[in-house]
């Protein structure tokens, strides 16, 4: 804005220069915003790393009772009596955690093996009559 505003015309002019200039910087905006999310990746992958460690994996009741069971057999066999009782229970909330993380996709693929197997017998069995 040079001399100020006279004419219409330069209303005109100076309402199209700063519309330029709104949008250059939302623009920069955008772009400082996608920066900031990017660098922020690795942050959100250690906090849902720490979340998977601080919570149970699956609500399956047979899943969380092996991990439990292979949890305390391991610090059985392992720590033996050598640490307190407010040590085990974390120990055995992040290793029963860890367990509970690691074979539900092991868990998934045996049901979904022993599934793909039982549907093609299911298939060919003869309708009963009625």
């Amino acid at each position: 804005m040079g001399n100020g505003i006279k004419k219409y015309e330069d209303l005109k002019e100076e309402e199209k220069r700063l519309q330029l200039l709104l949008t250059s910087q939302k623009q920069f905006i955008r772009n400082d915003i996608g920066s900031i999310k990017q660098s922020l990746k690795p942050v959100q992958v250690g906090y849902s790393y720490a979340a998977r460690l601080f919570s149970r994996g699956s609500r399956s009741p047979v899943l969380q009772l092996s991990s439990q069971i292979f949890t305390s057999i391991v610090l059985r066999m392992l720590v033996r009596k050598r640490i307190g009782w407010f040590k085990r229970r974390v120990l055995e909330i992040f290793i029963g955690n860890f367990f509970a993380n690691t074979l539900k996709p092991v868990l998934n693929l045996l049901a979904y093996k022993i599934l793909h197997k039982l549907r093609p017998v299911a298939s060919q069995a003869p309708a009963l009559k009625k």
